[in-house]
Protein backbone atom coordinates (compact mmCIF):
# COMPACT_ATOMS: atom_id res chain seq x y z
CA UNK A 1 0.00 0.00 0.00
CA UNK A 2 3.21 2.14 0.71
CA UNK A 3 4.86 1.91 -2.51
CA UNK A 4 1.27 2.46 -4.54
CA UNK A 5 0.98 5.85 -2.34
CA UNK A 6 4.16 6.60 -2.95
CA UNK A 7 4.58 5.99 -6.71
CA UNK A 8 1.02 7.77 -6.68
CA UNK A 9 2.11 11.01 -5.24
CA UNK A 10 5.39 10.71 -6.88
CA UNK A 11 3.76 10.81 -10.73
CA UNK A 12 1.29 13.71 -9.23
CA UNK A 13 4.64 16.11 -8.03
CA UNK A 14 6.31 14.85 -11.11
CA UNK A 15 4.07 16.19 -13.51
CA UNK A 16 3.38 19.01 -11.56
CA UNK A 17 6.90 19.71 -11.67
CA UNK A 18 7.23 19.76 -15.17
CA UNK A 19 4.42 22.30 -15.63
CA UNK A 20 6.88 24.70 -14.47
CA UNK A 21 10.19 23.51 -15.85
CA UNK A 22 11.61 22.29 -19.14
CA UNK A 23 11.88 18.35 -19.86
CA UNK A 24 15.74 19.14 -19.90
CA UNK A 25 16.21 20.54 -16.43
CA UNK A 26 13.93 17.69 -14.74
CA UNK A 27 16.34 15.24 -16.52
CA UNK A 28 18.65 16.52 -14.93
CA UNK A 29 17.49 16.93 -11.84
CA UNK A 30 16.39 12.77 -12.06
CA UNK A 31 19.96 11.97 -12.88
CA UNK A 32 20.59 13.31 -9.77
CA UNK A 33 19.13 10.27 -7.88
CA UNK A 34 21.18 7.61 -7.47
CA UNK A 35 24.21 10.35 -5.79
CA UNK A 36 20.92 11.34 -3.66
CA UNK A 37 20.53 7.85 -2.27
CA UNK A 38 23.96 7.23 -1.90
CA UNK A 39 23.75 9.95 0.11
CA UNK A 40 21.26 9.72 1.92
CA UNK A 41 22.10 6.05 2.53
CA UNK A 42 25.53 7.29 3.69
CA UNK A 43 23.79 9.75 6.46
CA UNK A 44 21.31 7.68 7.53
CA UNK A 45 22.38 4.00 7.42
CA UNK A 46 26.46 4.59 7.45
CA UNK A 47 26.10 2.39 4.25
CA UNK A 48 29.27 3.15 2.35
CA UNK A 49 29.83 3.05 -1.34
CA UNK A 50 33.27 1.96 -2.74
CA UNK A 51 35.78 4.62 -5.25
CA UNK A 52 34.65 2.63 -8.09
CA UNK A 53 30.86 2.89 -7.32
CA UNK A 54 31.17 6.81 -7.14
CA UNK A 55 33.12 6.67 -10.13
CA UNK A 56 30.31 5.11 -12.23
CA UNK A 57 27.71 7.22 -10.56
CA UNK A 58 29.35 10.50 -11.70
CA UNK A 59 30.74 9.23 -14.70
CA UNK A 60 26.88 8.13 -15.74
CA UNK A 61 25.63 11.38 -14.26
CA UNK A 62 28.11 13.95 -16.31
CA UNK A 63 27.25 11.67 -19.39
CA UNK A 64 23.98 11.70 -19.16
CA UNK A 65 23.95 15.66 -18.55
CA UNK A 66 26.34 16.09 -21.54
CA UNK A 67 24.10 14.20 -23.80
CA UNK A 68 21.40 16.90 -22.37
CA UNK A 69 23.03 19.82 -22.75
CA UNK A 70 24.72 19.37 -26.13
CA UNK A 71 21.92 17.11 -28.04
CA UNK A 72 21.74 19.53 -30.97
CA UNK A 73 25.64 20.15 -30.72
CA UNK A 74 25.55 23.38 -29.31
CA UNK A 75 25.89 24.33 -25.93
CA UNK A 76 23.26 25.49 -23.98
CA UNK A 77 22.22 25.35 -20.67
CA UNK A 78 18.27 25.18 -19.50
CA UNK A 79 17.27 27.39 -17.18
CA UNK A 80 13.88 26.95 -15.77
CA UNK A 81 11.88 27.45 -12.04
CA UNK A 82 10.42 31.24 -11.96
CA UNK A 83 13.20 32.89 -12.67
CA UNK A 84 14.10 31.37 -16.10
CA UNK A 85 11.76 31.88 -17.84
Amino acid sequence: MLGATGNFVYQIVFNEGLRTIPAATSSIIMALTPMTTALMALVVYKDRIRPIGWLFTITAFVGGVAIIILWNSTLTIPMGGPYGR
